[in-house]
């Protein structure tokens, strides 16, 4: 079977990644054949497939106005990552694309890319941002299930996303569009 591996991160960040690595180890022993999608940075391990990563994006440093209100558009869906995806999917041919964590660098527009193309999607849920604009489900050092049945508002009256107005209305803006208008989540097979 030919598998895309799909995570915003090509090298050990976090547990999603480490998730990601094991499971494409043990699905090459087995004989399955793999490419991955991702996102360019200096620490990612070598990959044939990286000709196809989108430009890193780091959301912590600090930017001009401009580049930020870009940055605001690519969080929220991103036309590089469609693109690039495109030309991966027409390589590769995937039978199904196993997806780690994409939100805010990939964006849930690769759904699209991958429907379109009839490829199944899984997604392995490795936090809680379906259901939390923020992932976490805490806020001002609690439990947080606001947002839980799309109440996504609750995310930037709260400004639970790092304390910061500017920063929870991006998540809950990406939020309502992904969920509520253009419904991209539709387009999993199946959740993990």
């Amino acid at each position: 079977m030919k598998i895309l591996q799909i995570n915003k991160f090509f090298y050990i960040k976090g547990g999603a990644e480490r998730c990601m690595f094991n499971t494409s180890h043990i699905l090459k022993i087995k004989g399955h054949e793999l490419a991955f999608f991702s996102m360019e940075h200096p620490d990612n391990f070598d990959c044939k497939w990286s000709k196809y990563f989108i430009k890193n994006k780091n959301y912590n440093k600090k930017n001009g106005f401009l580049r930020n209100i870009k940055l605001f558009f690519n969080t929220i869906y991103s036309m590089e990552a469609k693109i690039k995806l495109q030309k991966l999917l027409t390589d590769f041919s995937p039978d199904i694309a196993h997806i780690h964590i994409f939100n805010h660098q990939l964006t849930p527009s690769i759904l699209f890319t991958l429907y379109q193309e009839n490829v199944p999607v899984v997604i392995t849920l490795h936090d809680y941002k379906l259901v939390c604009p923020s992932y976490s489900m805490f806020n001002n050092g609690a439990v947080c299930e606001l947002c839980r049945n799309q109440g996504f508002h609750n995310c930037l009256s709260n400004r639970c996303h790092k304390d910061s107005y500017a920063k929870s209305l991006v998540v809950t803006l990406e939020s309502y569009l992904h969920h509520n208008i253009l419904k991209s989540y539709k387009r999993v097979k199946l959740f993990i």
